[in-house]
């Protein structure tokens, strides 16, 4: 019998070209909840620069939390830090390192954590960070600008008397690309350092680590907060449910918003428990929560009318107002009419542009000013000529905004766009309009000006008028594509009109990673079974 001599080098060949495919795989496909591993507390150290700080797995009363490491939540790390931060054009990862170089390490915590277990996409960024954010605040300025950095003081004090803010979320949001929402950052300790009673739901309290060398861990103060996640099961920090609820409504009506993310009660009487404290919640308290929660707005509750200033929804916020109205209904039952939804019709609407809500939001929360505001210069602010559209702000062209939900829309000049892929001609001069009271008066106003080259400006009257929350309001006649599907206990929205056809795949441009080699690519077409068999042949 002849047998027939296999060439070496075309062995060694083969084992070089499939090494490198396999050790490419992507791992997005990784479930966190599946890969979980244990760590111990004592082999986990702080990077050596932060080595006097208080590590996040030590609890306030000197325990440790429960420490695990997954590498789809490595990955997931990895995906979020690579989106660029809304009104900056750095990265997320950029960011984090502007607080490394300023001796700030950063521990991610809350919702960001939560869903990147759970294998979503998160765009929400908040966390504590380990530097004074006073301090911070004027070095944020100087390297991003005074516009892209907000330092605002906490309601309810507590541990953390300030949150800093960076990224702008004004910038345009009829972009196609995802990007992070402004990074949310909370004074060292303020949170998963605080007592088990300042805690919010256990799955709510989950940290991120990264050591900076390859380590992503989750951390777990609870010790329970990993486990309900993966069982999407809601359960208080603590057994003492009515110590851990006293003087927090916030926290408390944070049932209803996990509720609609597709999570439920560990224990039945929790739904209970939860429905009886929110049924003798204070009004304005429930209108906070309905205004800011729901509505994703910022509420003025100061004068004898309350008021509920946001930005106009689009076809994702439709979405989240009608699922939180209908939990909220479903779990409240007939307490809804007499307690959630009677303070929610007492809400009115205003509707404003994205700047014009940054900026009240920053009134309203008493936006704390830095040593910067003397030594800034201001534009004075352009007006909108007739017949040129401000096509150079474009949140303002798909963002305008809305008074009467059942009105009718104002007249636009001729050359407005009707797609965010128009083009401006060269004859064209932008221009963005003025914010009319900013500051002053809280109702957002469309202004339209008469402007004759002969003679100067004059200004037409301005109207302005609220809508009511909860108030279904009829379309105009003939005008069907205004009437909103979703549901008829919504007031009618209306949307600019946007072609779909031919843009990219955001979700497919989202999970591109750019350092991802061709060889993962083409690994991803080739089954390793068909590999180990043509293996297996040439060895024969």
């Amino acid at each position: 019998m002849r047998i027939r001599k296999r060439d070496p080098l075309l062995l060694i060949t083969l084992f070089s070209l499939i090494s490198p495919l396999i050790s490419t795989v992507p791992k997005e496909f990784t479930d966190p909840c599946l890969d979980g591993e244990n760590i111990d507390p004592f082999v986990m150290t702080m990077p050596p620069r932060f080595a006097n700080l208080t590590p996040p797995w030590i609890r306030a009363d000197g325990t440790f939390a429960k420490i695990t490491k997954s590498n789809g939540l490595s990955y997931q790390w990895s995906w979020l830090k690579s989106l660029d931060v809304k009104g900056l054009t750095k990265r997320v990862d950029d960011v984090i390192g502007f607080l490394t170089d300023n001796e700030c390490f950063f521990v991610p915590i809350g919702p960001s954590v939560r869903s990147s277990i759970l294998g979503q996409k998160a765009v929400y960024l908040s966390g504590e960070v380990s530097c004074e954010l006073n301090e911070l605040y004027d070095k944020c300025i100087a390297a991003f600008g005074a516009t892209e950095c907000s330092l605002y003081p906490i309601e309810d004090g507590g541990w953390g008397a300030y949150r800093l803010e960076i990224g702008d979320a004004s910038s345009n949001r009829s972009t196609f690309e995802m990007r992070a929402e402004p990074i949310v950052l909370h004074e060292w300790r303020s949170l998963i350092g605080s007592t088990p009673d300042k805690w919010r739901f256990t799955v709510d309290m989950l940290a991120l680590f990264d050591n900076g060398a390859g380590g992503v861990y989750a951390i777990d103060p609870s010790q329970k907060g990993y486990g309900h996640l993966c069982e999407k099961k809601l359960a208080p920090a603590t057994e003492d449910w009515a110590e851990w609820s006293k003087n927090q409504p916030v926290k408390i009506m944070g049932f209803y918003e996990l509720k609609s993310n597709g999570f439920s009660a560990k224990n039945e009487s929790l739904h209970t428990f939860i429905n009886n404290e929110v049924k003798v919640m204070d009004k304005r308290q429930a209108q906070k929560f309905y205004c800011e929660n729901v509505l994703k707005g910022v509420a003025n509750l100061e004068g004898s009318t309350p008021i509920c200033h946001t930005k106009f929804p689009q076809r994702d916020d439709q979405k989240w107002i009608v699922t939180m109205r209908n939990t909220m209904m479903s779990e409240m039952g007939k307490n809804w009419n007499s307690s959630m939804g009677a303070a929610a019709e007492e809400l009115e609407a205003v509707f404003c542009t994205d700047r014009q809500f940054v900026d009240i939001r920053s009134r309203l929360l008493h936006k704390v000013t830095s040593s910067y505001d003397g030594t800034l210069i201001t534009q004075k602010p352009k007006l909108i000529e007739e017949g040129r559209p401000m096509i150079k702000d474009s949140a303002q062209v798909h963002s305008r905004p809305i008074l009467e939900m059942s009105g009718q829309e104002p007249p636009l000049p001729p050359e407005y766009p009707n797609s965010p892929r128009a083009q401006p001609n060269e004859h064209l001069e932008f221009v963005e309009p003025p914010v009319e009271g900013a500051g002053m008066d809280p109702i957002a106003i469309q202004v339209h000006r008469s402007m004759d080259p002969d003679e100067a400006e004059q200004e037409e009257d301005l109207e302005a008028s609220r809508a009511e929350i909860g108030v279904t309001a009829e379309p105009p006649p003939n005008d069907l594509h205004l009437q909103n599907q979703m549901h008829d206990d919504l007031p009618v929205m209306r949307f600019d009109k946007v072609e779909e056809n031919g843009l990219p795949d955001v979700a497919a441009s989202a999970m591109d990673m750019r350092d991802m080699s061709s060889g993962a690519a083409f690994f991803s077409s080739i089954s390793i079974p068909f590999l180990i068999v043509l293996l297996y042949s040439l060895i024969l």
